[in-house]
């Protein structure tokens, strides 16, 4: 008997709050971020759309640098699964 892999749906929100260290929720979103990180049973999902909504909101809050820096670490992220919603 295998175990159920768990998944998370992350939005804008808590993308943005674990790059902002500003935010109010920045500790909570890595400390779970984290947590998803260190398990063998757990993703992170979300959709395009949400993607090219932090990637935007990161650009216009912390800059092109960290927009960037956060489209590479999605990429080659082994716990965030992407759907591509047309």
């Amino acid at each position: 008997m295998g175990f159920k892999r768990l998944r998370y749906f992350v939005d804008t929100g808590a993308f943005y709050a674990s790059k902002n260290p500003s935010d109010q929720h920045y500790d909570q979103a890595n400390i779970f971020m984290e947590k998803v990180r260190r398990s063998a049973y757990s993703d992170l999902i979300t959709s395009n759309f949400i993607i090219d909504e932090t990637i935007t909101l990161i650009r216009m809050k912390l800059g092109h640098n960290a927009a960037v820096k956060f489209g590479r670490q999605l990429r080659e992220s082994r716990i965030v699964k992407v759907f591509k919603r047309v």
